[in-house]
């Protein structure tokens, strides 16, 4: 069995539980995660807010196109 068949999905599914896990600990501990960034970089609520969702809808659509794409590209070729 082709190795890839294997690593693209499995990968898939380690990064969404990442992703997973970062929006409830953000969603359970905001206040606790936003006053480290507060006095770490002192920055506003809503700038937290702003910067770390940003980051999760920039890793989600990393995930996409590092996970998924490849994934359907290798099954539309047929290399898989």
């Amino acid at each position: 069995m082709d190795p890839l068949l294997k690593f693209f999905p499995w990968s898939a599914v380690i990064n969404l539980g990442l992703l997973v896990i970062s929006l409830l600990a953000f969603t359970l501990a905001g206040n606790f995660m936003y006053r480290i960034f507060r006095k770490w970089y002192g920055i506003s609520e809503e700038q937290c807010k702003t910067i770390v969702f940003s980051g999760m809808i920039f890793y989600e659509i990393c995930i996409l196109f590092f996970n998924f794409v490849p994934y359907i590209v290798l099954h539309i070729t047929g290399e898989i």
